[in-house]
């Protein structure tokens, strides 16, 4: 036995039966952990009458698992398992990967944080565990056992776990693993399979594996049965709530408590999301009983098509009777490995260092680690209330397992402040503490001295500031034209209110709460006489208005007024005072077209990638700049994705910089920029399918739906949506880019709530 250094044990015992023993018990070693994979050389020869028959070498490690009550100790620590279930895919070969895929696919694992894999659904090739091995990844291996479609193609759900029949097959995959797999060091947990519904068979293969191996064993399915668990309590996507009360100690019946738990599957990662990741992830903090859990998924599963029609291909795309459409693509990574912004959320949210504020002002750096020093370099700067960064600076941490360091930096007056660790070139994680939120207050600015001129031309309504012209439809009361120097800002369709968002994939079950209204087809329409009128230095248009769809007359009744000053500034208010009870509502706010030259765009807030409210880990807030193109994340089904959370301004400008700038008073708002419409995204089944609009969508939110993790998991929690939006009103300022603030303050007549 090799380590290192040279020769660390040589030792042979023969028995009187002729079985040759090896015995370390004697020997002093390195530990195997994911943090600090110690690996040994193991070289086994066989010789007969002095020549060499066979020769064997094999990488080797030491680790002691150990169940304590309901804690789970790998070599004496509470590890915490932050992991994702893996498949082998590859979109020009299907399930076949070279051993560079598969060492690449584990060097992600490492640069994203994750130190747990889960083999969902069967053993890997051997080469993958050699690789965990070597770079330092806790494996739950599992046995390629799965009757799923036993439930709706052939029988009974259990029949097979349940029919004594099956048992030499059950055990004879189970015991295969185990003889082939049991020497890994990185073996952390036995799966006894996937979705099998039963018990009994799986019964005797516990029975049978326990006789063989210390290594705790995990099957999930059993919590839907008396049984409930082996050794520890397996789940998959519960809600957030009922992690909690297990982390908590109560709420619970007295089983919950009494092993470690574990979610093998959760977060589902499909397309946009997963929301509330971070929820999860404190809770595994929270408490030792707490396991940790693995994502699902880690990469998209697409035939890939060099010069097809579509770059990616998936279920029914080739003509096959039976499939699940795009539900295979459902990972954090694209099938190149590209992340997806999940990735970069799963990164940010199994960070091993977390900062948090301490009472006197400090800051504390807590590592999260059980074997090894959180030494990084951190680079912190604070964000102030016009988006720059007002100090930063850079320090050294140099914390012990499970250890803390307090630091101390200036940060006063600021709305954020944000650090990034790095270990040496390459950034580990980052994160960002609010310092200061909005509290509703709304700004005081001056009035414009110079009031705007109005006149009335047949059904149009032209409200004259220096410069320019704001256009207004007296007939379907709606600001259709907004131009200054020359220079048109809206397209004809004029400024809308919209409530309906392209289905996020996670939104799979909650579109077709939408479809009842027909959300996609939504139109904002007059709701009686159009009143205007001046008022101090400004002009001002008071309307009703309605949102109909092609299934419902009136979905919703709004008082919207709009304010002009001399300069030019529009401010909207906005107040939805009837609404019919929408589950889930999508979206709620302005929503406008620019022509499509408006391609720039500037914005203070949460970037520089697509987030939502539950749904932002990765995402720090700053001043961002980039094309209108790249707001928006290329899923290989389109749907909803270029939001951008807590923005406190944007532009959208043309390569002259003339374009419109938008601000909410009194809170944050959600932006987002696109050259497709929702509805375009909404009915595309590929990225290939859209096609190029001349126009620059905006949405101005004051609410959007979380992301959740609802094709597979829980949907949004309350905290992240809205059912009725009666009640709800918000305002929005916009003007030319050109004017330096806004001439005049506005307020909605009622606070945004969520119902």
């Amino acid at each position: 036995l090799y380590d290192g250094e040279g020769m660390a044990s040589k030792s042979v015992n023969v028995s009187a039966e002729m079985i040759d023993i090896i015995d370390f018990s004697a020997l002093e070693v390195k530990e195997w952990s994911a943090e600090e994979p110690n690996l040994y050389t193991l070289l086994l020869s066989l010789s007969k009458e002095g020549r060499l028959v066979e020769a064997v070498r094999k990488n080797i490690g030491f680790k002691h698992i150990e169940i304590k009550g309901n804690v789970f100790y790998f070599n004496n620590q509470n590890i915490k398992l932050f992991g994702v279930n893996h498949h082998d895919t590859d979109p020009k070969k299907g399930y076949v990967m070279t051993v560079d895929e598969m060492e690449r696919d584990i060097r992600l694992f490492k640069e994203y944080n994750v130190n747990c894999v889960r083999t969902s659904h069967y053993p890997p090739d051997p080469i993958f565990l050699d690789l965990c091995d070597e770079y330092g990844i806790y494996v739950i291996d599992e046995a390629d056992i799965e009757t799923h479609g036993c439930l709706t193609e052939l029988h009974r759900p259990r029949a097979c776990s349940h029919n004594k029949v099956w048992q030499p097959r059950y055990w004879d995959r189970v015991y295969r693993m185990f003889e082939r797999d049991k020497n890994h060091p990185s073996i952390t947990m036995w799966s006894l399979g996937n979705e099998s519904w039963g018990y009994l068979n799986q019964d005797y293969c516990y029975g049978e594996l326990k006789k063989r191996s210390d290594i705790p064993i995990h099957y999930e399915n059993v919590i839907h049965t008396r049984r409930f668990a082996y050794d520890v309590i397996s789940q998959m996507y519960p809600w957030q709530s009922k992690v909690r009360k297990v982390a908590a100690g109560k709420g619970l019946k007295k089983k919950w408590y009494k092993k470690p738990y574990f979610l093998c599957e959760y977060a589902h990662a499909m397309g946009l999301g997963a929301g509330e990741l971070n929820t999860y992830v404190d809770l595994f903090l929270s408490a030792d009983n707490m396991l940790g859990g693995c994502i699902w998924e880690f990469a998209d599963h697409a035939v890939y098509h060099e010069n097809g029609k579509y770059q990616y291909t998936y279920g029914g795309d080739h003509g096959e009777e039976k499939h699940d459409g795009n539900f295979c693509v459902d990972g954090l990574f694209f099938p190149d490995r590209l992340p997806h912004t999940g990735a970069l959320q799963m990164k940010n949210c199994y960070r091993p260092v977390r900062a948090e504020t301490t009472e006197t002002g400090e800051y504390c750096f807590k590592n999260f680690q059980c074997f090894v020093n959180a030494h990084y370099t951190v680079q912190w700067n604070t964000i102030g209330a016009d988006g720059r960064s007002v100090h930063s600076g850079a320090f050294e941490l140099d914390i012990p397992p499970k250890g803390s360091q307090t630091i101390t930096i200036e940060s006063n007056e600021i709305d954020a402040v944000i650090f990034r660790y790095y270990d040496g070139d390459f950034e580990v994680a980052s994160e960002q503490l609010d310092i200061y939120s909005y509290d509703g207050v709304t700004k005081t600015v001056a009035v414009s001295n110079t009031a705007p001129v109005a006149d009335v031309n047949g059904n149009k309504l032209n409200v004259k500031f220096e410069g320019g012209e704001v256009v207004f439809d007296l007939e379907t009361a709606r600001l259709i034209s907004y131009h200054k120097n020359g220079k048109e800002f809206l397209n004809s369709e004029g400024i809308g209110v919209s409530v309906f968002r392209a289905p996020i994939d996670n939104d799979m079950y909650l579109k077709k709460r939408w479809k009842r209204f027909s959300l996609e087809s939504e139109r904002l329409m007059p709701d009686g006489k159009v009143k205007h009128y001046p008022d101090a230095n400004t002009y001002v248009i008071e309307a009703n208005n309605k949102i109909a769809t092609d299934k419902t007359k009136t979905l919703m009744r709004l008082k919207m007024k709009y304010r002009i000053d001399g300069n030019g500034c529009v401010a909207i208010e906005t107040e939805c005072f009837s609404s019919k009870l929408i589950m889930y509502v999508p979206r709620f706010g302005l929503t406008l077209q620019m022509p499509r030259r408006y391609d720039n765009v500037q914005y203070f807030g949460r970037g520089d990638r697509p987030n939502l409210p539950d749904f932002k880990e990765h995402a720090m807030l700053g001043t961002y700049e980039c094309k209108v193109d790249e707001m928006r994340e290329k899923y290989i089904k389109p749907q909803e994705s270029a939001m951008r959370s807590e923005v406190r301004y944007a532009e959208v400008t043309d390569e002259n910089g003339d374009g419109l700038r938008f601000e909410c008073s009194d809170y944050h708002f959600i932006f987002s920029a696109d050259h497709f419409t929702s509805q375009q995204c909404a009915a595309a089944m590929h990225q290939e399918d859209l096609v190029l609009c001349d126009t620059t969508l905006i949405h101005l939110d004051a609410y959007q739906l979380g992301a959740g993790s609802g094709a597979c998991g829980p949907i949004p929690t309350k905290e992240y949506k809205i059912n009725s939006l009666k009640g709800v009103a918000f305002s929005m300022m916009m003007k030319p880019v050109e004017t330096a603030t806004f001439p005049f303050s506005t307020t909605a007549t009622m606070p945004l709530q969520r119902k």
